[in-house]
């Protein structure tokens, strides 16, 4: 054979093929499972050279890769064999799960050195330098071959992670920002419950201290216990309560107006009543303050509260701020007077 020759066939040899055939080497690892995804130890196993076509491991298990394409791995069913040396896994159904860690085409390899010799003999190879150098060159071909087959099968790899699912990068501000709002929705349930329970505990605390009743007082005691509970739990996820205060001028951030009043005593938009406290959690406002606010008699707006209210525009007690205090006094003078 002269060397055009020997280069033809080991071309031939070289070229990358999609699908494997009855004499191809494998090197894979082998997980075998019940139907229960129990490991089935007797058959598992790494790094095992299947021969093609030999079906050296199991009775048909070869047949799952003749003539199939090369993946990085394959998944199937295979019943035991029914004379199969283990017993107790006789006739089952097992879910078998096959890495691919190499593979190599025997077949043309050993195509390429029948060839070689069927031109020289041993014999002569080792007298003729010649042929020495032949054979030398020809083996240097089929480890080439090889070391391509390796390099062909890493691109199919990579290829098949490229088609896999990409993994999503979160950015860390974005991140940083689920885990804070993670609890908003519960938050935003939550304190509309919340904020009624704080004004009643608020007021049978100023009703106990206002009667100097000592029942009253051991209940209020109760209240403000559970109160302080539950603010240093808030406190862990930045959920902050935002009291408005009477005789401050209205925020429309985190404040809505209720009812309002003209009165000349104080600047317009002057809180005078507070209902309730606002809540937000980190920089987010999830419950807004009620509060009632004054309008002075020159204001555009005293004009449209007088047409729609009449004499119920204006405030009862002028220059007066209703604190909780006043409220629950008032209360209990009603309570003391039927």
């Amino acid at each position: 054979m002269n060397m055009m020759n020997k280069g033809e066939n080991v071309n031939k040899a070289s070229e990358f093929k999609k699908t494997f055939d009855k004499g191809d080497i494998l090197i894979v690892d082998i997980d075998a499972y019940s139907p229960k995804k129990e490991l089935i130890e007797p058959f598992c196993t790494k790094d095992h050279e299947l021969v093609l076509g030999k079906n050296n491991f199991l009775q048909n298990f070869d047949n799952k890769f003749l003539h199939n394409e090369i993946e990085p791995s394959y998944k199937f069913q295979l019943k035991i064999p029914k004379n199969h040396p283990n017993e107790k896994y006789r006739n089952q159904k097992l879910f078998f799960e096959v890495t691919l860690k190499n593979y190599e085409e025997l077949t043309k390899q050993k195509a390429l050195d029948t060839s070689e010799g069927e031109n020289k003999s041993q014999e002569e190879i080792n007298d003729d330098p010649l042929a020495k150098a032949q054979e030398r060159i020809l083996s240097l071909f089929v480890e080439n071959e090889k070391l391509i087959k390796q390099n062909e099968l890493l691109k199919i790899l990579l290829e098949k992670e490229k088609e896999g699912p990409k993994a999503v990068v979160i950015p860390n501000e974005l991140k940083k920002e689920v885990e804070q709002y993670a609890l908003q929705k519960f938050f935003e349930e939550f304190v509309n419950y919340y904020s009624l329970y704080k004004v009643t505990s608020l007021s049978s605390e100023m009703q106990a201290e206002l009667l100097d009743d000592p029942k009253l007082k051991a209940f209020s005691k109760g209240y403000r216990m559970i109160t302080w509970q539950f603010d240093e739990m808030f406190k862990k996820y930045n959920f902050v309560e935002l009291k408005p205060i009477e005789g401050e001028i209205f925020d429309p951030k985190y404040q809505k107006v209720n009812e309002q009043v003209i009165d000349d005593e104080f600047p317009s938009n002057t809180i005078i009543n507070v209902h309730s406290s606002a809540y937000k959690l980190h920089d987010r406002i999830l419950h807004v303050a009620l509060v009632d606010t004054s309008v002075r008699s020159d204001d555009p707006q005293a004009k449209v509260l007088i047409e729609k209210l009449g004499d119920n525009a204006y405030h009862k007690t002028p220059g007066r701020l209703h604190t909780l205090r006043e409220k629950v006094a008032e209360t209990i003078a009603k309570n003391n007077s039927k």
